[in-house]
């Protein structure tokens, strides 16, 4: 596994990883071209893949969602906890046509990684499809991925009797119970406008609570 991008700077020019071989049929046609829309319904046309092969030929598309994929199973990057954001084909040559029945398997080379900014790597790959038997590759791909390292949660602020502090929550509704279970009788607004009835944060919790469980109910 590699943790540190100065470890995968020391693997540029050379290969990340090999997938094993996988066999295509026209049932991985069909599946992939239902999931993906590419349907008669959809398209407002049936979809070809082109003569003389016809539904014997393995789409492009297939192919490429297969380069997805077997960077998702078989790059092994930490990169310091770092995800992958987002991804993209740069260029993309096809060379020969993949017909079912055929095994491809990818070859990924690291061409180069880079810090573009302070938490965020962007990897460039060259990616070769290849077809068992043949010399000749089924696609040279050329894919960049954007890896984004979390950013590191600051202390907590302390907080102080009469000072206002914005209190780290997951969600709008965490405020409340922030403040209700710290300034339990401190008004949070007025219910009839003229500043003689007000309303507790407690009292506010209590309503949302009611509320919440008349909805469930």
């Amino acid at each position: 596994m590699v943790r540190t991008l100065g470890e995968l700077h020391e693997l540029t020019g050379r290969e990340l990883f090999c997938s094993d071989w996988v066999r295509l049929d026209a049932g991985d046609e069909r599946a992939f071209a239902e999931a993906s829309f590419l349907r008669e319904d959809f398209l407002g046309a049936p979809p070809s893949n082109g003569d003389p092969y016809g539904d014997r030929l393995i789409s492009g598309f297939l192919l490429l969602s297969m380069l997805v994929a077997f960077h998702k199973r078989e790059l092994d990057l930490d990169l310091q906890g770092a995800y992958g954001l987002n991804y993209g084909v740069d260029k993309v040559r096809f060379l020969r046509p993949v017909l079912a029945g055929e095994r491809v398997r990818l070859r990924a080379r690291l061409v180069e990684a880079r810090e573009k900014e302070p938490g965020r790597v962007r990897v460039l790959t060259r990616n070769v499809m290849e077809v068992e038997g043949s010399e000749t590759p089924a696609m040279v791909a050329d894919w960049i991925s954007m890896f984004v390292t979390p950013e590191k949660e600051e202390p907590a602020m302390p907080e102080t009797p009469g000072e206002h502090v914005v209190p780290r929550v997951g969600r709008v509704w965490g405020f409340l119970d922030h403040w209700a279970s710290r300034t339990t009788d401190a008004p949070l607004d007025e219910l009839d406008g003229t500043g003689r009835a007000t309303r507790t944060y407690r009292r506010a919790a209590d309503d949302v609570a009611r509320c919440a469980a008349a909805l469930r109910a």
